[in-house]
């Protein structure tokens, strides 16, 4: 027998999640460039918005809208619902000359390189060793999560994503140093909230873990702990007081809103973990839409069902993956979890705008992907079985959904102009809207869109852009212009939002309006002849 042939396999097997970390996002990027282009997440075609609008010469960070008191003319409003780094880090790859679609492929391509990278090295640096770290690296990598946006792109998990492994091995390297801990609380604080609003679910955990460390570390030197004490909550207090004052302040944000109740949003919070780590939650989702069902109806009224099973994950599989940790990567894991949820569930409480969604605590729930990892070190047989079956579960769940959403994706043959898929829209509709956009001379025509990221299609006109689709909002918009059209599809004119908005448009009385309907749509347009440019044109 050749001695070197009987390597081979082990070699292979060392090399497999290496080898599936770096093909598997790269082979769904080469597939999806033209056969399944993603589909884009209205809170991320605004901000592609936003920075079309800084392009072509206005203010940082702002969004251009159409005056309600003029609709002849356009206004900058300053966006503090989402954070900038959600569309400014893409747009590095626009200025290179890709198209939207394309920026949204390149951008998750290099978020999940970057994340397997950070997770490659937080797994060493909490000294596991290569083998569980390769794996670890790799079901992170493949996780449901992590794929997600490569067919439906959120621009804020993709960079908090790449970024998490990197701020938790950051806490852990200054567990110990008081020093370099404060130097870090304004980047990471500044970093974190720039990358996504929602990374204060693991931006304050890590802070306050590291944070406890730390004193303890300084529990022998009374003095010197309360003068550190000290200067850490003042470079917090300073720094969120800075990031409120500058930015969240000066618009809406998704810090308040109407409260959820507390039993049942605290259940769920306390499950998340769970559901985000393993990818469950989406599993449970699709059976639910499945059945006709909002999966939320448990998650905010079933209380008395997820919290037994919460409790229950906790018992038994978290005690399970806790029993073989080192005391301190224990007490870490507790403290970041417990306190991120924590956090979750006064958010909910508090009645923050945030979604009932498990993907919030997707960064948190890395320690319980690592704590997995770690047990395929562990002396025990069966627990290492356990442990690598567990993530190739994870990874292998990951990676199908992602072929079966490209599959989707090719099946619904809605590609934009911008190289996305337009899950609302048609090939016929589509060559309606760029029929609409090559009408007359530029910004002649006033585009009424009741869903964001049809505003992509549209080039040369002036848009009207709203999420009059998915939320109920009272509007009251006066003036004319040439020429007012409205894309409504037929749910909207059904169910009397349609004729509902067209009367919000005070100037325009109800029979001037002309209706073409095409696969799904109706096109509805009015036209104000020889008004002059910028004529108000109020009644």
């Amino acid at each position: 027998m050749n001695p070197s042939s009987a390597g081979t396999p082990n070699r292979t097997i060392a090399l497999l999640p290496w080898i599936s970390a770096a093909l598997v996002p790269l082979l769904i990027v080469l597939v999806s460039w033209n056969r399944c282009p993603p589909m884009l997440n209205a809170d991320s075609a605004v901000g592609f918005y936003v920075w079309e609008a800084h392009e072509a010469g206005g203010p940082w960070n702002c969004y251009r809208d159409v005056d309600p008191a003029n609709i002849t003319r356009d206004m900058s409003l300053f966006l503090t619902w989402w954070s900038p780094g959600q569309y400014e880090l893409p747009g590095l790859w626009r200025l290179l000359g890709f198209s939207w679609g394309h920026v949204m492929l390149l951008s998750t391509l290099s978020g999940c390189w970057v994340g397997a990278a950070g997770c490659w090295f937080l797994a060493r640096g909490i000294g596991v060793g290569r083998r569980a770290a390769a794996w670890f690296m790799a079901a992170s990598t493949l996780q449901w999560h992590t794929l997600f946006s490569f067919g439906h792109f959120r621009g804020g998990d993709v960079l908090l994503g790449a970024a998490t492994p990197w701020m938790i091995l950051w806490a852990w390297r200054v567990r110990s140093s008081p020093g370099l801990f404060l130097a870090g609380i304004p980047l990471l604080l500044v970093g974190g909230l720039y990358l996504k609003l929602s990374a204060v679910l693991l931006v304050f955990p890590l802070l306050l873990t590291a944070g406890l460390a730390n004193a303890w570390a300084l529990r022998q030197r009374l003095t010197v702990l309360g003068a550190w004490a000290l200067a850490a909550i003042a470079l917090v207090c300073g720094t969120w007081m800075a990031i409120k004052i500058g930015f969240l302040d000066r618009g809406a944000n998704p810090g308040s809103g109407e409260g959820r109740g507390i039993f049942s949003p605290v259940a769920f919070a306390v499950l998340s973990p769970w559901l985000s780590a393993t990818g469950a939650g989406s599993l449970l989702g699709h059976i639910w839409w499945w059945l006709g069902r909002d999966v939320d109806e448990i998650w905010l009224m079933g209380g008395w069902v997820v919290a037994p099973l919460a409790l229950a994950m906790w018992w038994w599989p978290g005690r399970w993956l806790l029993r073989p940790l080192a005391r301190p990567q224990q007490i870490a894991m507790i403290l970041l979890l417990g306190f991120s949820i924590a956090m979750f569930s006064a958010l909910f409480i508090r009645g923050a705008s945030i979604g009932v969604d498990d993907r919030f605590m997707r960064p948190t729930a890395t320690v319980l992907l690592l704590a997995f990892a770690l047990s395929l070190e562990d002396t025990a047989p069966r627990r290492r079985q356990l442990g690598a079956l567990a993530l190739a579960a994870i990874a292998i769940f990951g990676t199908a959904a992602a072929a079966q959403r490209c599959i989707s994706l090719a099946r619904m043959n809605a590609k934009g102009r911008e190289d996305t898929t337009q899950q609302h829209l048609t090939q016929p509709t589509l060559a309606k809207l760029a029929a609409i956009d090559a009408r007359g001379a530029p910004n002649s025509i006033l585009i009424y869109l009741p869903i964001p990221i049809l505003g992509l299609e549209i080039r040369r006109q002036r848009t009207l852009i709203t999420d009059d689709f998915t939320i109920r909002r009272e509007h009251h918009w006066r003036g004319r212009v040439p020429e007012l059209l409205m894309a409504m599809p037929d749910d909207m004119e059904a169910d009397g939002r349609a004729t509902r908005i067209r009367g919000e448009f005070a100037d325009y009385d109800a029979a001037e309006w002309r209706g073409e309907h095409i696969a799904g749509w109706w096109f509805w347009s009015a036209t104000t002849p020889k008004l002059a440019p910028g004529a108000s044109g109020h009644s």
